[in-house]
């Protein structure tokens, strides 16, 4: 094993959409990559149906989550704004637009960050080309909360559907000054619509995974033991934590434990004990490509 340090983090996202009387939409999970200078969306696996909405935005995080483009750049600077080029080289400008106070069903929350995107010259290559180019193509607001994350979104799409959303509720328990708190266990759940939908939709976002990408360094450590131990959640039995223990031969350092927690589809949970070692990796996907329009 080789000696390693902390360079970025990749955090994962588990998601699941219904309609307010209780009919399943959608559900996944998604992956965004924070650095010391930049929060970026950078994968998803989904699936479900999109009752009318247009595939496959039938979740609230594909309208926030924008593949290969920055959600922040810090630090954080009113004023600031960059351009890049996005999935289906979608052409983006974003910027810091300022504070403002937000009343929400969650509750009132004064100087949230408002975060302003411009998207144009989406270029969608499948059957559905006109549509998701005019979803991709639009003006989309988001406002964060200070310690809270996302509490409103309201995206101006250029075929003139707008999709507006709200914070319902949350659990952030430990104290971050972050606008995008995104430490394990941390859950928002939002009401949203637009105009492609009669009745609003209920998503939910449960932070399952925050871990570091390390690089390796210096000389390899040789291990003499590695160690895995999953335990099913008795209330929540599609959530695995899984603990891996690796253990250097005697000159080393000592034990080095890995601590992380998955989502495993309910299929699945009952062969657990079976397959161990897959369990965090055993993903339900029907869809799973880099940010879909």
């Amino acid at each position: 094993m080789n000696k390693m340090v902390k360079s970025k983090r990749n955090v994962v996202l588990s998601t699941s959409a219904a309609t307010e009387s209780g009919v399943h939409l959608a559900e996944g999970s998604f992956t965004l990559k924070k650095t010391d200078a930049v929060l970026t969306s950078t994968d998803f696996g989904t699936s479900g149906h999109g009752g009318g909405d247009p595939s496959p935005k039938y979740m609230l995080l594909y309208y926030m989550s924008h593949c290969d483009t920055h959600l922040f750049k810090y630090p954080i600077d009113i004023g600031e704004s960059w351009t890049e080029e996005g999935h289906w080289r979608v052409q983006t400008k974003s910027r810091l637009e300022g504070y403002e106070s937000v009343e929400v069903s969650a509750g009132t929350f004064s100087d949230c960050l408002k975060h302003k995107t411009v998207f144009t010259n989406a270029d969608v290559k499948d059957t559905k080309a006109e549509l998701r180019n005019a979803l991709l193509n639009g003006t989309r607001y988001l406002w964060f909360a200070e310690g809270v994350g996302l509490v409103k979104l309201r995206y101006e799409h250029s075929n003139g559907v707008v999709t507006e959303a709200e914070l319902l509720e949350c659990k952030v328990p430990v104290e971050d000054q972050e606008y995008l708190p995104l430490q394990i266990g941390n859950v928002w759940i939002y009401k949203w619509q637009n105009d492609y939908r009669d009745e609003a939709a209920i998503e939910k976002w449960r932070v399952i995974r925050n871990f570091s990408e390390p690089e390796n360094l210096d000389t390899p450590m040789e291990l003499a033991s590695a160690r895995y131990e999953v335990k099913i959640d008795a209330n929540e039995r599609r959530v695995a934590n899984v603990t891996c223990v690796l253990t250097p031969k005697a000159d080393s350092r000592g034990e080095v434990p890995l601590k992380k927690s998955a989502e495993i589809p309910k299929q699945s949970a009952e062969n657990t004990q079976a397959k161990t070692p897959q369990a965090k990796t055993r993903y339900k996907r029907t869809e799973s490509r880099c940010c879909y329009p």
